[in-house]
């Protein structure tokens, strides 16, 4: 099905504190969910949306606005926003487990 979204924003792929570089950790298992943003250099986790939730990290991944100009996708590194603070006791966006 397709649907019209209004807002969609992209995660910036290195970590705000270490710079280092994220990869997608598909098996890595933290609060007993799977699915995780992982920081190669500190062990930094993230969930789908950004949200910090592993040990070393203090605060989320770096947003940006999207937009689909005539089929490319165009990144507004202008218009983002920081990511939250740390979000240990809350409830993470993983994949279906």
């Amino acid at each position: 099905a397709l649907f019209k979204a209004t807002k969609v924003a992209g995660i910036y792929d290195r970590d705000p504190a270490s710079g280092c570089g994220l990869v997608w950790a598909p098996n890595h298992e933290h609060m007993g969910r799977t699915g995780w943003f992982r920081d190669v250099c500190s062990n930094s986790t993230y969930d789908l949306v950004g949200s910090c939730y592993g040990p070393g990290c203090l605060i989320g991944l770096n947003l940006y606005d999207l937009e689909l100009v005539d089929g490319e996708i165009i990144v507004d590194a202008r218009n983002g926003s920081r990511g939250l603070l740390a979000e240990d006791s809350g409830n993470p966006v993983n994949p279906p487990q």
